[in-house]
């Protein structure tokens, strides 16, 4: 969906808000917060995509923390360290296909002002 569709929608929202007596919402942090869900969900389905790739890098990583440093990978610290370096590697796998990240503002919760 495109800022333009996002923006007419969010009118329309406001519209509605507005006739019921509800607090407007601040289109820009709304296109801004949509825009980001999709792209989301754009990445997850290319993310899935290659998943055989990600399998093949959680193999080579968790081989190369056995012969280095002797982890099994099977303790907490040891699933945490072998998923952040498998999650910096295939991020950057993808970065290289030229694949958008989207970016990951936290929870947000009441008030965005």
């Amino acid at each position: 969906m495109g800022k333009a569709e996002l923006f007419t929608e969010i009118t329309n929202r406001n519209a509605l808000r507005r006739e019921a007596g509800l607090p407007l919402l601040n289109i820009r942090d709304e296109i801004e917060s949509q825009q980001n869900a999709f792209d989301w969900k754009t990445f997850i389905e290319i993310r899935d995509q290659h998943r055989a790739v990600r399998d093949e890098i959680t193999a080579r990583v968790r081989l190369a923390l056995a012969a280095e440093k002797g982890f099994d990978c099977l303790s907490h610290g040891g699933r945490l360290l072998l998923g952040a370096k498998v999650e910096a590697e295939f991020l950057g796998y993808l970065r290289g296909l030229g694949v958008k990240i989207p970016k990951s503002s936290g929870t947000r919760y009441g008030s965005r002002s």
